[in-house]
This record gives structure tokens, sequence and C-alpha cells, in this order.
């Protein structure tokens, strides 16, 4: 019996604080495939009450193979999926996204990759605090509901 009530208990203590884990921390992502396998290993409900999410995110949008030729990286249903994600959580505050480019080319179609990139990120709903911060210079620069810096 004395089990029954510790696990009662244990239980009781769970269901009043799991809210407060997913509310009041700061998730950290930084390898896209990483965001299909936590929104799909949580309730919505839980997706819903994170507050604040941060993103870093450092790729090359192409790469050259061993005959020299320039190779475009897919990166378009991995940054999808993680709009996706970002949409679902409704009670987000605060969302920092971070781009870091890698080593680059001049490829014909950089400006249609650029806005691929920023894409989702236009049209997503005002939050609190949006901020895109950007290891290389646009221009012109997106303007929309995020705050962007380049360092």
């Amino acid at each position: 019996m004395e089990l029954l009530a510790l696990l009662l208990t244990c239980r009781q203590i769970y269901s009043e604080a799991v809210g407060i884990l997913y509310s009041h921390n700061t998730f950290k992502i930084q390898d896209l495939s990483i965001i299909n396998i936590f929104t799909s290993s949580i309730l919505p409900q839980r997706l819903r009450s994170i507050r604040v999410l941060h993103i870093a995110w450092s790729f090359r949008e192409h790469k050259i193979d061993a005959t020299g030729e320039i190779i475009t990286l897919p990166f378009d249903e991995r940054w999808r999926a993680v709009w996706e994600a970002i949409t679902a959580m409704s009670g987000l505050e605060e969302l920092c996204v971070r781009l870091i480019r890698g080593a680059t080319h001049d490829v014909v179609g950089e400006s249609t990759w650029e806005e691929r990139v920023f894409e989702p990120m236009l049209q997503r709903r005002a939050i609190a605090k949006f901020e895109v911060e950007m290891n290389w210079a646009m221009d012109p620069a997106p303007s929309g509901p995020f705050r962007l810096t380049t360092v």
C-alpha cells in the first residue's frame, strides 16, 4: 500500500510540474534533424507551452563534389519541418534564429536560395521577441516580423 501511495504522489508531482518544464526553459536546437524527433516525442499541449526557442543553423547551401561540380544541398524539407514545428508552438514568446553560412561560392540563383531561407520567417506571426542573426549581408536585407542583425 505504501508503494502505491508513493507512485500516486510521484504522478501528482509530475502532473503539477511538467508544464513548468516546457514553459520555463529555453530550448536550443543546433541540428535541424532533431526537430522532427523532438516534436514527435512530446504531446501537442507540451509543444504549445514552449515559450523560448533558440535555433542555430550552420550550413552551406552548396558544395563541390570530387569532379568539381557544384551540388546544391537539399535543405528545404528540414527547414520546412522546423517552421511547421515552430508554428505548432503557439505559446512562443521568444524566438532567436542564428544562421551561420559556411564557405560559399558565387552561384547563379543565390538570391532565390536566400528567399527560400527567409520565406517561412517572413510568414511567421508576430512574436514578442523574434530575432534573426546571420553572418552575411544581403542587399536589400529582408524586413519582416523579426529584428535582423548581421555579425
